[in-house]
């Protein structure tokens, strides 16, 4: 191909033109209709009208393009940071759709050419269904909000009037960091946001009462929201994949939480809504510390558990234990639970049977998660009387676990509880003096071994040696009194 800076450019060349390939004064090549090349290193390209097809695909580097073709614009493999369309006939409406959805070719147009790398802005003209507004796509009406090009960037502020976002609106638009919603917006699309991987911040508006499914899916950037009071359903898998570390709900306002809606590794704490009347599956099931709630919603007990057996027999026992705080009662359960007994645990929560909390551990599917859960249930302060017999006959199995796994601070609270026995504490001080494993278990998950963690094992023989002292002037004082 010539080089451009030594084409002599001309003007339009007509349809009908004889010559086989000529340069527009715009930077643009062609061969009767069809574009041949393309000068992206102008600032602005303008395609002929009468253009119809092309042999040049990648607009990368182009600042701006202005086109009159929709379907032209949708052979192109990259856009321009600007595109001017000039079709008025480039979209046709549902007026009968609240969300919008068109024809199956006008969807098509919209996410193939709006949704591909490199458009920042969009300039629509001509058409009588459609306008932009801040380079994004709306209906005439401004109530709908259709797509926003894939390269944006920043903060997006959506116009107040706008009653609905279509679905994918916002799909893989990775460099938004910000997106602010209107007090009129009532809905908002399926995977309207999924894969904004920068979003960082959601302010939720007033008006939404809706979170319609994956609309916020694999945003990885988002560690933090506010949920607003008029927010009643958070739909499946609505914040799917998110590194959520703080989740805040109004009072009285979520009242259903779809499966999979919640379900990231990175959260720590929930305080769970008055108003919450159902929970889909697998939510909230990595909740590092503890769930506060005042009721308990229809299958809360499926939602936070169902991890693998496999996955119970081997992680650290105090990772497969989930605290409760229902009604300012604590209480300690297994995040695996024995198959068939979920809706027997659900009836203990539901119906805040307290003196069943402390029999928690009874229903957990691997044997050192019932170990902990017994010891935390006690040191938490319950006395049912099967969790007593069981914790008095299993302190040695108790201890070596909490040592073994490094918990140190909970091994220290339970050797106060004075069930700890003096073969048991000399064992433990032997086995980290002779720097062997105090339980046998380890051998499946050796990274998890107290022996790995010299700090750990110091403290431990501080504790264990304070405790076997304890016991010595206990027992002298004894004999001396007899």
């Amino acid at each position: 191909m010539e080089k451009m800076s030594k084409v002599r450019y001309q003007d339009w060349p007509s349809s009908n033109d004889t010559e086989e390939k000529r340069w527009s004064k715009d930077g643009v090549k062609m061969s009767g209709n069809t574009i041949v090349a393309i000068d992206v290193t102008k600032k602005k390209v303008t395609i002929p009208p009468y253009a119809t097809n092309t042999e040049w695909k990648n607009l990368w580097g182009l600042e701006c393009l202005e086109i009159s073709s929709i379907n032209l614009l949708a052979q192109f493999t990259h856009l321009p940071k600007k595109l001017i369309l000039n079709d008025p006939n480039a979209l046709k409406l549902d007026e009968t759709d609240i969300f919008c959805r068109h024809n199956v070719n006008s969807v098509a147009k919209i996410q193939s050419v709006l949704g591909q790398d490199g458009m920042e802005w969009m300039e629509l003209n001509g058409s009588k269904d459609y306008i932009t507004k801040d380079g994004i796509l709306y209906t005439k009406d401004m109530r709908s909000l259709l797509r926003c090009p894939a390269a944006r960037a920043g903060e997006v502020v959506i116009p107040k009037g706008v009653k609905f976002i279509n679905e994918k609106a916002f799909s893989h638009c990775e460099w938004i960091s910000s997106v602010v919603f209107p007090d009129s917006l009532e809905a908002i699309g399926q995977q309207a946001f999924a894969g904004c991987h920068n979003l960082k911040h959601i302010e939720f508006g007033n008006g939404i009462k809706k979170i319609n499914c994956r609309c916020f899916e694999l945003c990885w950037g988002l560690e933090e929201i506010n949920l607003p009071k008029q927010l009643e359903i958070i739909d499946y898998g609505a914040f799917s994949g998110c590194k959520l570390r703080k989740i805040t709900f109004a009072e009285n306002g979520v009242k259903y939480i779809g499966d999979n809606a919640f379900n990231g590794k990175d959260l720590g704490e929930v305080t769970l809504p008055e108003s919450l009347e159902y929970i889909g599956a697998q939510n909230f099931q990595s909740v590092k510390h503890i769930i506060h709630l005042k009721s308990v919603p229809k299958r809360f007990v499926i939602a936070i558990t169902g991890s693998s057996f496999m996955r119970s027999f081997y992680e650290d026992p105090m990772q497969n234990m989930i605290v409760l705080d229902i009604d300012g009662k604590q209480l300690y359960m297994p995040r695996t639970l024995k198959l068939g007994t979920e809706h027997l645990v659900q009836k203990i929560l539901h119906d805040k049977i307290e003196d069943s909390y402390g029999i928690m551990f009874l229903y957990a599917n691997s044997g050192r998660c019932k170990l902990v859960v017994a010891a935390m249930s006690y040191i938490a302060g319950s006395r049912n009387a099967k969790l007593v017999k069981f914790v008095k006959e299993n302190e040695k199995a108790i201890s070596n676990t909490l040592l073994a796994y490094g918990h140190i601070k909970e091994l220290s609270e339970f050797i106060q509880t004075g069930f700890v026995s003096h073969r048991t504490l000399s064992l433990m001080l032997k086995a980290l003096e002779d720097g062997t494993d105090t339980n046998a278990a380890l051998k499946n998950n050796p990274e998890a071994s107290i022996l790995h963690d010299e700090g750990k094992q110091t403290t431990a023989k501080a504790y264990i040696l304070k405790a076997l002292s304890e016991q010595k002037n206990k027992n002298n004082e004894e004999l001396h009194i007899s």
